[in-house]
């Protein structure tokens, strides 16, 4: 993994090697010389060491960034660290002692040959070395959670927040992780009490997987953010935990759990989020928009097929019977349907067409279909025309 360093904006070299040309006129020429293959080296280490290497090879910070990377890249990719690679380094080493480098080569070298708890003292005396060096806590991080140590793990993420403004939402992945690992958010709360700023990113990051829900919920405080009840909802749906997801989105957004509709927002106000509210998929084929007497105006431009309105529905196994009407403006509206389909399997369970007249249709929901893809699509004929129509709410009723 390369080792992160400063680096300067483009304008800010560009002014140091000025500096070094002014020198070189007012007769320093060795001086301004220095000066600007040194400001040229640092302004282009840090993500270009090749070409710091060009403006002075053999400057040691260049040579150590440029074999650093490389050992980066070898320890990430899990290959054996050559001694051609780590050579150089230790020999640039010795013309500037006070480096951390030659640790962090010999603790990648023994992770590399299989050695990774000789890794750990090497990685730690990088850290006492320089404490305020990102590499060694980045590096000692991973290496106590390959060992089984997430809490220190989590200690040293802490300390590379500290050291480096607004990488919380950089490090949340990690963390959430290494959280996983520990089993338990008794630590995770403790970091991120220290570190408020955490919370919020944290709590998405683990939202990404159904099976940190507990750990979300213990994280959250009045204060939180509900960024993260999206994107829990959507990983609790793709778990199959459908019900759980329910009952989240619903305490979110203040909807009742007794006496659920069969459809949510059948009258197309389209305030209530996804996935239980509706999802507006025309995009740029057209509009759908609430319309101010009810029901949903659409207009839509032809073309290739498209999802126009989806939202998942929980309908009980059963028959169910599906009508709507149609006010016509302009178009065929034989070109949209209502499809169901029953998630996880992705089968297809019903489909309903709509004509000039409206919709009517019979469903049947089998037992082995617990949550429903309910969505209104257009798949335009062979000559595709403008359409604009006002669909009237849905009427869906479970036959006795």
């Amino acid at each position: 993994m390369p080792m992160p360093t400063p680096t300067f904006p483009p304008d800010r070299s560009e002014q140091i090697v000025n500096k070094g040309q002014a020198f070189a006129l007012a007769g320093l020429v060795l001086v301004g010389l220095v000066v600007i293959r040194d400001a040229v080296v640092r302004a282009s280490m840090p993500d270009r060491p090749a070409q710091a290497l060009l403006a002075w090879p053999g400057h040691p910070d260049a040579l150590i960034a440029e074999r650093m990377t490389a050992i980066g890249q070898a320890a990430a990719a899990k290959r054996p660290v050559d001694d051609a690679l780590t050579d150089p380094v230790i020999e640039a080493v010795r013309r500037s002692p006070l480096r951390i480098e030659p640790f962090l080569v010999a603790a990648v070298k023994a992770q590399t040959s299989g050695h990774e708890a000789a890794a750990g003292p090497l990685l730690v005396a990088a850290a006492d070395r320089d404490p305020r060096a990102t590499a060694p806590h980045l590096f000692l991080s991973a290496h106590y959670q390959t060992v089984g140590q997430p809490t220190q793990s989590l200690t040293e993420l802490g300390r590379l927040i500290h050291l480096v403004p607004n990488s919380a939402g950089a490090l949340a992945p990690k963390i959430a992780e290494v959280v996983k690992q520990a089993g338990g958010p008794g630590m995770v709360r403790a970091l991120v009490a220290q570190n408020p700023e955490l919370r919020d990113n944290v709590m998405r990051a683990l939202s990404t997987d159904a099976a940190n829900l507990d750990y979300v919920m213990g994280l959250r405080t009045p204060q939180s953010s509900k960024d993260w009840v999206p994107v829990m909802t959507a990983s609790l749906v793709g778990a199959g935990q459908y019900d759980r997801a329910f009952a989240l989105w619903a305490s979110a957004h203040g909807v009742a759990l007794a006496n659920r509709p069969l459809i949510f927002d059948p009258g197309f106000r389209l305030e209530l989020p996804p996935p239980f509210g509706w999802t507006v998929g025309i995009g740029t084929a057209g509009e759908a928009v609430a319309d101010p007497a009810g029901g949903l105006h659409l207009t839509s431009y032809g073309g290739d097929a498209v999802g126009i309105l989806s939202q998942t529905a929980l309908l009980a196994p059963g028959a169910y019977v599906f009508a709507q009407k149609v006010s016509p403006g302009s178009g065929d509206p034989a070109v949209l349907s209502w499809q169901f389909t029953c998630l996880g399997t992705q089968r297809k369970i019903g489909s309903v067409a709509i004509g000039r007249g409206g919709a009517l249709g019979r469903i049947e929901v089998p037992g082995d279909c617990r949550a429903q893809q309910v969505a209104l699509v257009s798949t335009p004929g062979e000559m595709p025309e403008t359409l604009d129509v006002t669909l009237s709410p849905i009427d869906l009723r479970r036959v006795p």
